[in-house]
């Protein structure tokens, strides 16, 4: 949920001992994967509060094998464009509706026989004939669990695209993210070879992944690690990456430290073959108390991720919400990352905003951004500054 721990620039005054910031942040993950198992628990019995209109499956019935067998996305009717062009009509709930299944854990080994490098969770349209759909995998945020993103991701799902989103680590981690960008890029290659199979055999349903349209996105941390993932870092995705999504990046981690860094803090130094839209949080630098450590230190967010950009790159900022609204709300109350009003429709404005980048970038449909960056007020909430090169 949070960033990566990372610091401010040096000049930043500090008020709290170190002892006393990390056992903040080691509760907050603790309460944080308690309140994922809650909600696991409770979308199992099927209170699946989010989305009620969605045909969604409970997490006992995970997928339990997989076939190396790969559909032939050319052999199916490739689906049209679901875009509507009603204006704003991409920040509503898609047409979809969507089924979910886990890759859970049992012991030390996965439930199933070809193993993922990571426990997976998916969200996939039902469409009702067979359909090429795109892929979209999404990195978490650092102490998160994929099941924090439920709401954000379904709503993506309902518009069209096959979510995949890998726990990459059971509670935290350190600030070195080199292994989870070559998990991530191990990740993406499973599924191309795999994927096809789950979806069909398991899930049953008729979606089929169209690897011609390919995206890879993040949030926090997981920015990171995408942004890692899309610039061929530590490992090159075996997938051309079509589009990639920052949701408030983060890439500073404890002390400071950024290993690898994706940064350069050189404006227009990075040339990327994939377009970026960076999504940013307006109250993600601001400190949950006087002397407290940000969320998303400016210094390290989404203003830089764009700057360094050197074109085919869009900005969007949230500028009334925080760092954690693009989570589902904690069971737990936890007040460390300032926040917005009426969070859902902050996650409703961002999967907006990732439906229409992910259309005019894979689908070649730029109605709805265009409609978007024209006229932001056309979202759930306040969109400032919105900008492109």
């Amino acid at each position: 949920m949070i960033g990566s721990h990372s610091r401010s620039p040096p000049t930043a005054n500090r008020r709290f001992p170190r002892g006393v910031l990390t056992a903040l942040a080691t509760s907050l993950a603790v309460l944080c994967f308690l309140s994922s198992i809650v909600r696991v628990s409770c979308e199992a019995v099927g209170t699946y509060a989010t989305d009620p209109s969605s045909d969604v499956t409970s997490a006992s019935s995970a997928v339990t094998s997989a076939s190396s067998d790969v559909s032939n996305a050319s052999s199916v009717v490739t689906s049209v464009s679901t875009a509507d062009v009603t204006p704003g009509k991409v920040f509503s709930r898609g047409r979809y509706t969507v089924k979910r299944g886990a890759f859970l854990l049992k012991g030390r080994q996965f439930l199933f026989k070809s193993n993922p490098p990571k426990p997976l969770r998916i969200w996939s349209p039902k469409p009702a004939t067979a359909t090429a759909l795109p892929v979209l995998v999404f990195q978490h945020g650092f102490s998160s669990q994929n099941t924090m993103y439920s709401q954000l991701l379904t709503r993506i799902a309902k518009h069209g695209f096959i979510v995949v989103a890998p726990q990459m680590y059971p509670v935290t981690a350190g600030y070195n993210t080199a292994p989870e960008m070559r998990s991530a890029a191990n990740v993406i290659g499973w599924l191309r070879k795999r994927l096809a199979s789950v979806l069909k055999n398991r899930l049953k349903v008729k979606a089929v992944p169209d690897w011609e349209k390919f995206a890879i996105s993040g949030h926090s941390r997981g920015g990171k690690v995408a942004f890692g993932v899309a610039r061929g870092l530590v490992k090159k995705s075996p997938v051309t990456i079509g589009a990639v999504i920052l949701v408030d990046p983060v890439d500073g981690a404890y002390q400071g430290k950024s290993v690898p860094a994706t940064l350069t803090h050189s404006p227009g130094s990075i040339t990327l073959s994939a377009p970026v839209l960076v999504i940013g949080a307006g109250l993600g630098p601001i400190p949950s108390q006087e002397g407290g450590m940000p969320c998303a230190p400016a210094y390290f967010g989404h203003k830089f991720y764009y700057s360094d950009l050197a074109a085919s790159a869009y900005h969007v900022v949230l500028p009334k919400y925080g760092h954690a609204d693009f989570n589902n709300d904690l069971r737990i109350p936890v007040n460390v990352c300032p926040g917005g009003p009426k969070k859902a429709k902050a996650r409703a404005a961002t999967a907006g905003l990732v439906v229409a980048f992910l259309r005019a970038k894979l689908d070649g449909d730029s109605n709805d951004l265009d409609d978007v960056l024209a006229n932001p007020g056309h979202s759930p909430v306040t969109l400032s500054p919105v900008e492109s090169k």
